[in-house]
């Protein structure tokens, strides 16, 4: 299943029924169980059974979806353990269909009354659980991209209304020595700052909106800073794009047909 074995050993051969009983449960139930003590050696008691003895602590693992806290668990060897409903989970490099019939065969010869059922590849049973917040994200995302590029065009639209303004201006520069590189500089820092002063603006907004989408997030926190700084990076780069071709226009437009509008 992919679990990393923290500390102790896996199941052996050895484990079988009629030996000593065996047990190996996860990280946060060895805190729960031995606080601030080692769980490893310990004895626990599954169900009215005798006690187990814990063999080893495996990686907390989150059981029915990705966005619930994992929970303890408990593992078992079947022998010893029984009297529990089985899913039997198969790890093959070949796809599902490749290998449903041989399961299915297996099964029969160990047990020809057993009744196999809901036969389906882990990934489906993945998909299920976050099918909903993946909605929900794409959902976002799509808004997301549809502000960026109004965003966009926002600047784009009072970079060159800004410039519109200031043709006279800029064709004083000219005839004074200013060159094209100075012109489209002078019009891409006054792109920047107002860019800046949004970028601040909308991080204050996201800290806050943070808080209430946080139960979207896998992996990653409502206030993580990589996720801040390459977002805003992305918004300084677009405002950029978008104050680039404003400033191109400017430092084209020859001097003196600027100083007569």
């Amino acid at each position: 299943m992919g679990m990393t074995l923290v500390r102790g050993r896996d199941f052996a051969d050895s484990d079988a029924a009629g030996t000593t009983p065996v047990l190996i449960v996860s990280e946060s139930l060895a805190r729960a169980l031995y606080p601030g003590e080692d769980a490893l050696g310990r004895l626990a008691q599954v169900r009215g059974d005798r006690p187990h003895t814990i063999v080893g602590i495996v990686s907390d693992v989150r059981q029915n979806s990705l966005d619930e806290r994992a929970a303890s668990q408990i593992y078992l060897v079947y022998t010893q353990g029984g009297g529990f409903a089985t899913d039997l989970v198969v790890r093959s490099t070949s796809p599902p269909s490749a290998y449903l019939g041989v399961v299915r065969k297996e099964l029969v010869s160990i047990d020809p009354t057993l009744v196999v059922t809901d036969i389906r590849p882990l990934n489906d049973l993945v998909d299920r659980s976050v099918s909903p917040r993946r909605f929900v994200v794409s959902l976002l995302s799509g808004f997301s991209m549809f502000a960026l590029l109004l965003a966009s065009l926002g600047i784009y639209g009072v970079v060159s209304y800004g410039v519109n303004q200031r043709v006279q201006e800029i064709g004083v520069r000219m005839a004074l020595g200013a060159s094209s590189r100075d012109v489209r500089w002078h019009v891409l820092a006054g792109t920047l700052r107002l860019a800046a002063v949004g970028i601040v603006v909308g991080l204050g907004a996201a800290l806050a909106a943070g808080r209430v989408i946080g139960s979207l997030l896998f992996n990653t926190s409502a206030t993580d800073v990589a996720t801040f700084a390459w977002t805003a990076l992305a918004l300084l780069a677009v405002a950029c794009a978008a104050g680039y071709l404003p400033a191109l226009r400017a430092s084209r437009i020859p001097p003196m047909r600027a100083l007569q509008r």
